[in-house]
């Protein structure tokens, strides 16, 4: 097997550590969506709530107003609605250097796949 240039192996080790971003980065937005579907959950089931309610905060449970959890949920899922903003920008930026640094390394290889 032919000896490869330090340039190519470079990008190819970039390459690699951009697949592990991409991977974690994927994984924050899909919990992201999974904790935003929880909060809207939690909000149609506090429309029909009739008693006392109880919210955390931090590690304890503390008496709280319907309308009050109401706006901390609220308050919570626009918050992840900006980090999922945030976390596609990031998600397509690395989706944009993965696809230039895999048509350099097919041209550096000599595959010109691209």
């Amino acid at each position: 097997m032919a000896k490869i240039s330090k340039e190519l192996e470079d990008k190819i080790n970039e390459f690699q550590v951009l697949q592990g971003q991409l991977q974690m980065v994927s994984s924050q937005r899909q919990q992201s969506k999974m904790q935003g579907d929880e909060m809207g959950e939690s909000l149609k089931l506090l429309e029909n709530v009739t008693g006392r309610i109880f919210r955390f905060s931090g590690t304890l449970f503390l008496e709280s107003t319907k309308e009050d959890a109401r706006k901390d949920i609220e308050e919570r899922m626009e918050l992840m609605k900006v980090r999922d903003v945030a976390l596609s920008k990031q998600e397509e930026r690395v989706k944009k250097r993965l696809e230039d640094l895999r048509k350099d390394i097919e041209s550096s290889a000599g595959l010109g796949g691209g």
